[in-house]
This record gives structure tokens, sequence and C-alpha cells, in this order.
């Protein structure tokens, strides 16, 4: 929170849906294609950490919970797979 005298503003951390309509409204047809390839590299990278997350928790969790270290991994995992849609 940034404080100025009596003002309060808050910082923000994205912006609103609006400002990102607009600006992919003004991209260019190959800047829009570029924009989209880059969001669906993240979006498979989120994949690739999730299994990883999943296969690391899984793991080194096996050998003191047993079959329920899959649960874990599952849910720990479950998050980042989530954010890739």
């Amino acid at each position: 929170i940034a404080t100025s005298r009596n003002n309060i503003q808050m910082m923000r951390n994205c912006p609103s849906s609006n400002e990102r309509e607009g600006n992919i409204r003004a991209m260019t047809h190959e800047e829009r294609m570029k924009y989209a390839n880059h969001r669906q590299a993240m979006g498979s990278g989120l994949v690739v950490s999730g299994i990883g997350c999943f296969a690391g928790l899984a793991g080194g969790l096996w050998g003191s919970m047993g079959g329920s270290s899959i649960a874990v991994g599952i849910g720990a995992a479950s998050g980042l797979w989530a954010a890739s849609c």
C-alpha cells in the first residue's frame, strides 16, 4: 500500500480486464499470435511443473507415508494444473 498524505492508493499487481482487452485489441495479428503462443507455453510449463511437484512429493514421502503420498502429490500439484487452464 502506497500512502501519500491522506490519500491511500492500492498497488496493483495486474491490469484490469478492460486494460488487457484494450491492449490485445491494439495489437497487430502477428503480435496477437506471438502473445497467444507465449501464453500457451506458460500453460505447458505449469503442467510440467505440476508433474514434477507430484513426482517429487509422492517419491519423497513414499517411505514414510506409503500410498497416501500419492494423494499428497495430487493435492499439491492440482493448483498448478488448475492454473495452467
